[in-house]
C-alpha cells in the first residue's frame, strides 16, 4: 500500500512492475493493483475474499476505537455505533464483490476498452499501464473509488482493517481533526511486528518490519 506518490504514476509504475514480474512466474498470477481515491494497493485477489470473507471474519472478530470520542477505550456495543455499522457494512460489500466460493479474480480490461465491474457502473480505463510494445496487454488495475464513494469512514480506518490490525481506529471523513485531537491528548507507543530471516547458514540476521501500529499507553 502507498500513498505518498504522484498519481496517476505511481499507479502507473506498479502496474508496469507487476506486469513484467508476473512474466517471470506464475506465483504472481492473483496479483492485482487496487485503487481507492488516492491510496494504492497490491492484492492478492483470492486473499481479499478471504479476509473479508463472513467465515473469516466471525472467526477473527475486530476490535474497534472510535477516534471522535476517544482512543483509549474498546468499543463495547458496535451496534449502537453508526461508524462500527457502516464499516461492516464495507465489510460485506467486499465480501459480495469478491466471494470466496467462486472463481475469484479482477476483471481483465484492455486498454481504452469501457467494461463494466461486476456492482460498479461502467467507465472508461484510459489505457493506464500501457506498454508500446505490447498494445494486447491486459490491464491490471482494479479501481474501486467508485465503489466506495458514497462511504463516510475515512481511508485510514479502511486501511486498518485491510492491513489486519486488531485493533481499528475508526473516524468519518469529516472528523480527522476531531480524531487527530483525541489521539494527541493521550501517550502513544509504536508497536512494530518484525520478520527474521537468513539467507546463508551461518549468516546474520535480517529484519524487515511487516506492519506497525500506534497504542494509547494504558491500552497496550
Amino acid at each position: 500500500m502507498d500513498y505518498g506518490g504522484t498519481m496517476p504514476q505511481l499507479q502507473e509504475n506498479l502496474c508496469s512492475l507487476l506486469h513484467h514480474a508476473r512474466q517471470e512466474t506464475s506465483i504472481l498470477s492473483p496479483l492485482r493493483v487496487m485503487v481507492i481515491n488516492d491510496m494504492l494497493y497490491l492484492i492478492h485477489i483470492k486473499g481479499l475474499a478471504e479476509h473479508a470473507s463472513p467465515k473469516e471474519r466471525s472467526q477473527h472478530q475486530l476490535a474497534f476505537m472510535d477516534l471522535e470520542k476517544s482512543c483509549c477505550k474498546l468499543l463495547t456495543n458496535i451496534e449502537a455505533n453508526d461508524t462500527v455499522l457502516e464499516m461492516l457494512s464495507i465489510q460485506d460489500r467486499f465480501s459480495a464483490k469478491y466471494p470466496v466460493d467462486k472463481a475469484v479474480d479482477a476483471p481483465v480490461i484492455r486498454p481504452g476498452i469501457t467494461k463494466q465491474m461486476s456492482g460498479l457502473p461502467e467507465r472508461t480505463i484510459d489505457g493506464e499501464c500501457t506498454d508500446n510494445h505490447n498494445d494486447n496487454r491486459t490491464l491490471l488495475l482494479v479501481d474501486l473509488s467508485a465503489f466506495l464513494g458514497t462511504t463516510q469512514i475515512a481511508l485510514p480506518s479502511l486501511n486498518g482493517w485491510l492491513l489486519g490490525y486488531p485493533v481499528t481506529y475508526l473516524f468519518r471523513n469529516g472528523s480527522a481533526e476531531a480524531a487527530i485531537q483525541n489521539l494527541s491528548m493521550h501517550s502513544l507507543h509504536i508497536y512494530r511486528v518484525y520478520v527474521c530471516g537468513s539467507c546463508q547458514s551461518g549468516g546474520k540476521q535480517s529484519e524487515e518490519e511487516l506492519m506497525s501500529s500506534l497504542w494509547p499507553e494504558h491500552e497496550a
